[in-house]
């Protein structure tokens, strides 16, 4: 039932983007974007992939429990990861990376796998407070900066918002229960062991061992600190390849509509499983720029559009699957092979 996962991600991208072309006077969308700065382009590149590079260092933080890694090492299976989830519905380029890592080093996909899941809350959480930050500051109904006044869009956002904290801290929550109480965790999983076939229980324990080596990065305050400060600094450096961007397109205004536009777009991928992120990606950035904060951007749909396909298409899109290409063919690593084993 492989297949019915890249079709539905695929038809559903197919639908929103048709969506949006369809609202939009398609002569002056091309228009648009023909009259862009494009020189800003190759350093937004660079940006995103730098910010790609301080990501590859977060992880290799919380991989130390599994194996030490350089930064530089993990950099090419990170990149074939976003490559993945560029051409794959459903964010399965994280289950490609545990599992070309664990091919390459012999290394537990398991414990791999933890790490990823640890990352996604780390990431879903920053993406939250960028959000909460900005409507705190920068309010929607503040009419002395200008932002569309429309409390009941902006109580439906802040509902969201609140409602996604709890689901992240939740997470963070729960692992720390089982971190800090692996006493507890031993003894359920003892209790349940009979349940099962015997012929399971030496494979099961396997698992249960890697399951806490991949949450051995979150025992040290030193490392945890490391991990939000990394996850910060990520964030940060992809919402200025947001800016750069915005300055092809004549913007010069303020940093926090490229940060809330980035945490609104990632927010958006994660809740909609499109091929790619396109679909989603593309009608966050128009909600955000073209009516969210319209009155700063001064975009019209047409604006936004070119926008949100030139940031997602051009600036990250075509360098991280080309990158991915070029490092899956020097690593000898085959699609293929994953798909029998993922």
């Amino acid at each position: 039932m492989k297949w019915l996962r890249y079709v539905l991600g695929i038809l559903i991208s197919i639908a929103l983007l048709g969506y949006i072309l369809y609202k939009v006077d398609l002569g002056i969308l091309i228009d648009e974007i023909s009259k862009i700065n494009y020189y800003w382009l190759p350093l937004a590149v660079l940006v995103y992939l730098g910010g790609i590079w301080v990501r590859t260092t977060r992880w290799a933080v919380l991989m130390r429990p599994v194996k030490s890694y350089k930064t530089a090492q993990l950099y090419p299976i990170y990149i074939i990861n976003y490559m993945a989830n560029n051409i794959l519905p459903f964010r399965v380029g994280d289950l490609y990376r545990a599992y070309f890592i664990g091919k390459k080093d012999g290394i537990s996909k398991g414990a791999t796998l933890v790490t990823v899941v640890i990352e996604r809350i780390f990431d879903g959480l920053t993406m939250l407070v960028f959000l909460a930050v900005s409507l705190w500051f920068f309010p929607m109904s503040n009419p002395q900066i200008g932002i569309v006044s429309d409390p009941e869009t902006s109580f439906t956002v802040e509902k969201a918002i609140r409602i996604g904290s709890y689901i992240f801290l939740g997470a963070i929550l729960a692992c720390y229960v089982v971190v800090l109480r692996k006493s507890w965790m031993v003894w359920i999983f003892e209790k349940l062991l009979p349940l099962v076939p015997i012929r399971l229980h030496e494979r099961l324990r396997e698992i249960f061992g890697n399951f806490y080596k991949g949450l051995d990065s979150l025992r040290g305050i030193r490392e945890i600190i490391l991990v939000i400060l990394l996850s910060l600094a990520t964030w940060l450096i992809e919402a200025f390849s947001y800016v750069i961007i915005l300055w092809a397109f004549k913007f010069y205004g303020s940093y926090y509509v490229a940060i809330s536009t980035l945490a609104m777009v990632n927010l958006a991928i994660i809740a909609i499983p499109s091929t790619g992120g396109f679909g989603p990606f593309e009608s966050a950035i128009i909600w955000m720029t073209a009516s969210f904060y319209r009155s700063v951007t001064n975009f019209t749909r047409e604006v936004a559009t070119a926008y949100a396909l030139i940031v997602h298409f051009i600036g990250q899109w075509i360098p991280t699957t080309l990158l991915g290409v070029f490092y899956m063919w020097k690593e000898r690593l085959s699609f293929k092979e994953v798909q029998k084993n993922v």
